[in-house]
């Protein structure tokens, strides 16, 4: 935890030493440095989301981390100091190179930890022997798509480890023996479609598509699901194939 914290801490101790000897040298546009530096903390706090939609987390701060050498290189280049110049330089080719070749040891993907008591870790032990079939990310988090033979009939969605959603074979056939699909039947969550108007029905946060299938056995002819993390959506869509395009198939 100490190393931990002392890593974090470095980035603020050497920007925070960065802006008080700029203040010191350029005290008559302080208020301009100060203008640029709340500038640029806003339109940071809306890059990274976008940056993380787009890239995903490890990439994100990649495109960072080479924004600040950028940024360290004009400061060696006007300090004229071979030294400083050469660091610069050296520090950009190193992260050139790391992003080069990790491929061969892809640390794209970041592994959960096995003592965070999160729902994911629990699925990777060696008795339910879980797979991460697909990893993305978004704004929201991280989100994993596990398989393990201990559930034949669905896959498991997880974001940051937690929030389990299924993701159950379906192949449009609500009778199927291939499938627990039919089982829904006999659940809690069926029992309004029973008596309920099945003109329409709205889903918040459907994640793996559970209530939305529950929805379309019960007859229901429209459906309105409004699910906030697209990485979800991309997963269930993608999976068309596996639950029968429960996101696509049936608007």
């Amino acid at each position: 935890v100490i190393l931990q914290a002392f890593i974090m801490f470095l980035p603020f101790l050497i920007a925070g030493t960065l802006l008080a000897m700029s203040y010191k040298i350029f005290v008559r546009s302080s208020s301009m440095l100060h203008f640029a530096d709340l500038v640029g903390a806003a339109l940071g706090s809306l890059a990274v989301v976008f940056l993380l939609n787009w890239a995903g987390a490890v990439v994100a701060v990649l495109l960072v981390s080479l924004v600040t050498l950028i940024s360290a290189m004009l400061f060696s280049l006007a300090s004229k100091k071979k030294l400083t110049i050469a660091v610069t330089l050296l520090a950009i080719i190193g992260m050139a190179l790391f992003a080069q070749f990790s491929s061969s040891w892809n640390p794209w993907n970041i592994q959960p930890a096995s003592d965070q008591g999160k729902e994911l870790s629990s699925f990777l032990t060696p008795s339910i022997d879980g797979k991460i079939v697909d990893s993305r990310w978004s704004s929201f988090g991280q989100v994993d798509l596990v398989t393990t033979p201990v559930l034949p009939h669905e896959k498991v969605i997880f974001v940051d480890g937690g929030a389990g959603t299924s993701l159950y074979h379906f192949d449009g056939n609500f009778r199927s023996n291939d499938s627990i699909v039919p089982e829904l039947r006999n659940s809690t969550q069926f029992l309004p479609y029973l008596f309920a108007d099945k003109s329409s029905s709205l889903v918040i946060g459907p994640g793996g598509g559970l209530d939305v299938l529950t929805a379309l056995m019960g007859g229901v002819n429209h459906i309105y699901a409004v699910e906030v993390n697209p990485s979800i959506v991309g997963i269930v869509r993608d999976y068309s194939s596996y639950d029968g395009g429960i996101y696509s198939n049936y608007s």
